[in-house]
């Protein structure tokens, strides 16, 4: 049993739960606070964006033409070069679109993206984090395929396609 587990067996909810989950001893297991920016994006506490940058842009093979990205069927569509999205160009970076898909640029320079529904509660919280999807509402945590990895991600996560074409992105099923 988890200490969160533990603490709503015994009643804790809300902010007194928030409190008592805060509170950490040297020897548990916990993730250190992020702060988020006005523009939306994530800082580590060490001052540098979230999810830590491991590599330059996207993956160069992965490009296809304007003309087979104008023939999907998408259901969102970005310009990476709009300010809003351009850290889409920086590996371990993603935004939240619409409060319907969370977009990402992998470790490995691959464009991924998810439903922010959290399957768990359906919470509209799940981000990219350390290379899996991850909703910090308990905890729950999901493959890039969108496989559950602990208890709280069991039931999976909606994935979708992408596809690039050098300077727009295009999320489709």
């Amino acid at each position: 049993m988890t200490r969160y587990e533990f603490l709503r067996s015994c009643g804790f909810t809300g902010g007194a739960l928030f409190a008592l989950l805060s509170c950490v001893k040297e020897e548990d297991s916990y993730v250190e606070a992020m702060t988020r920016n006005p523009d939306g994006s994530f800082t580590n506490p060490d001052g540098t964006p979230a999810g830590g940058v491991t590599g330059t842009g996207p993956d160069e093979s992965l490009i296809i033409s304007t003309k087979e990205l104008e023939a999907l069927d998408f259901l969102y569509r970005v310009n990476v070069s709009s300010p809003l999205y351009t850290r889409l160009l920086t590996r371990n970076n993603y935004v939240v679109l619409g409060n319907t898909f969370v977009l990402a640029l992998s470790r490995e320079g691959r464009y991924i993206a998810a439903t922010v529904v959290c399957s768990h509660e359906n919470n509209r919280t799940v981000s990219y984090r350390n290379g899996e999807w991850y909703c910090p509402q308990h905890g729950a945590r999901y493959s890039l395929a969108g496989k559950g990895l602990n208890e709280y991600g069991a039931k999976g996560i909606k994935v979708y396609k992408t596809a690039f074409d050098g300077e727009t992105i295009v999320i489709y099923e």
